[in-house]
């Protein structure tokens, strides 16, 4: 009965954004896990994904089951694992963790955001760090706050990012050595794992990407970089997971 639910689930979310149609039915449906975040970001990952070609699903709750992590990821055709929000207290790596499993069993591409990157290297045999110990005096603040709490580092760009000349990453956005992105975080990849190669570091080392078959991680938010503040040099990253998504949808149906 929870099988059907959730199957249940993932074609009202598919068939309410207009997939169901004659016209739309071949589109990419790329769903970004539930992280309790406020509908405003929501609709930054709805925005990114639409402009970039696909149908944005959010998954309706956390995902507690290998089985319902399963039906999750059967009902898309790509999957972003996002950031997380700043009063979630619920575990949420642990339930990330079947998704990204589901997705990668699945050989669907995935796409990791701030705390998605980290969760992704982690659960594939990669290493964490609080920054202050991965960078040690570094001059960049990748948490930035205002006196009234307004994220100053997420809301803007704020530090560079030098871009491996020979990555996916490097053509998508624009073919250039240096780009500034926007942060908000306190831990970082130390270590990728075996298969991953690191495609971005701020000056001060801290790993802002790294790309694997079908797999991207970036410890910046480009859902806000082109979401809220249409910087169109970032939409790229999406039409990526979309266009791969659609390559892998191709091959499986013939």
């Amino acid at each position: 009965m929870k099988k059907l639910f959730y199957i249940l689930c993932i074609a009202l979310m598919v068939a309410s954004c207009g997939v169901s149609n004659k016209a739309g039915k071949d589109k990419v449906v790329v769903g970004v896990c539930h992280n309790g975040t406020s509908e405003t970001t929501k609709g930054y990952f709805r925005k990114c994904i639409e402009d970039a070609g696909g149908v944005c699903v959010i998954f309706p709750e956390y995902t507690l089951t290998d089985a319902q992590a399963q039906e999750y990821v059967k009902g898309v055709d790509a999957v972003i694992i996002p950031g997380s929000n700043a009063n979630d207290t619920t575990g949420r790596k642990n339930y990330d963790a079947k998704v990204i499993k589901a997705t990668l069993d699945a050989g669907k591409p995935i796409l990791g955001i701030c705390f998605g990157h980290q969760r992704i290297a982690k659960d594939n045999g990669g290493k964490m760090a609080k920054v202050a110990a991965a960078c040690p005096g570094t001059s960049i603040k990748h948490k930035d706050k205002d006196s009234t709490g307004f994220n100053v580092g997420l809301n803007s760009q704020a530090h560079p990012m030098i871009v491996d000349r020979d990555s996916k990453l490097f053509k998508l956005l624009g073919k250039q050595d240096t780009v500034m992105v926007n942060t908000s975080h306190i831990w970082c990849v130390t270590e990728v794992p075996a298969g991953f190669k690191v495609v971005g570091r701020a000056p001060d080392g801290c790993i802002e990407a790294y790309e694997a078959e079908r797999i991207m991680g970036v410890q910046f938010h480009p859902e806000f970089l082109y979401g809220k503040m249409g910087i169109k040099q970032f939409l790229p990253i999406f039409e990526n997971l979309v266009n791969e998504a659609a390559q892998v949808k191709k091959s499986n149906k013939k």
